[in-house]
């Protein structure tokens, strides 16, 4: 996956527009047109899609790439996601 999405879930994770930790995973599946809020592209129907729950209720929707660059990101501490 492009170096540039990995940047971007980097910074929303630093934002907060993405959760750090407390997620509760509610679906895996085909994509529904919906926005992705990792890379803030739609999710296509021949897209694999994933759905969270953050800590506040918040629905996150990322594509599976999305996703797994995510759960990456956001178990770097943010010293070394700086570095």
């Amino acid at each position: 996956m492009d170096n540039g999405v990995r940047q971007l879930i980097r910074q929303r994770i630093q934002a907060g527009q993405l959760p750090r930790d407390h997620t509760i995973e509610l679906w895996h599946g085909a994509g529904l047109g919906q926005i992705c809020d990792g890379c803030t592209q739609a999710i296509t129907m021949a897209e694999r899609m994933s759905l969270l729950c953050a800590a506040d209720w918040r629905l996150v929707r990322l594509h599976a790439e999305c996703f797994a660059l995510w759960d990456e990101e956001r178990r770097v501490g943010p010293t070394a996601q700086t570095a």
